[in-house]
């Protein structure tokens, strides 16, 4: 989502032409990149350390248990078996952990993003309401003005009428 909304921000600048200093969009890139490298590197670390420990936990109980049936023995519940249900169980709380710290990261930059917004909005808002009143405005004076052409018509028309009227009384006493 980040990456659709800069290049929507780069298409909107190469359009806008605001007069100002033009930002070269490679410099955004990268600035983007280096804000968010140490984020995608520790995420792939974590991901890998913590698959890591879960296969070789798998791995390791897997390779008890048919050692011990291979032995023509009751696979039973041993230390080793043990140790790799417990590496599995490890990697899983750490996997938990590591999904509960980058959501609860991303609700705070959700909640600033929120705060960002509202902060604009009531900066917006102001521009915005201007606008909605002049459009308002000019709605209510051409009413206004059409009211005023249609009531002297109206009384224009009126007065052609008693004209009318008149001339016809006056017609038809000669």
């Amino acid at each position: 989502m980040k990456w659709f909304y800069l290049i929507l921000t780069l298409a909107a600048k190469r359009f806008a032409h605001s007069g100002g200093t033009q930002i070269n969009p490679m410099d955004e890139i990268k600035d983007f990149i280096i804000e968010n490298s140490l984020k995608i590197i520790l995420a792939f670390t974590a991901a890998s350390v913590i698959s890591t420990l879960f296969v070789s936990g798998i791995v390791l109980t897997v390779i008890n248990l048919t050692a011990q049936y291979d032995a023509g023995l009751q696979p039973k519940f041993t230390g080793i078996v043990a140790g790799g249900l417990g590496i599995i169980l490890a990697s899983l709380i750490v996997f938990a952990i590591g999904i509960f710290f980058a959501t609860a990261n991303l609700r705070e930059d959700r909640k600033k993003a929120r705060e960002r917004l509202k902060e604009n909005a009531r900066h917006n808002g102001n521009s915005l309401e201007g606008a909605l009143m002049l459009l308002v405005n000019d709605f209510i004076q051409d009413r206004e003005h059409k009211r005023t052409h249609t009531n002297e018509e109206h009384e224009h028309s009126k007065e052609n009428k008693n004209n009318e009227f008149k001339s016809n009384e006056e017609f038809e006493r000669h």
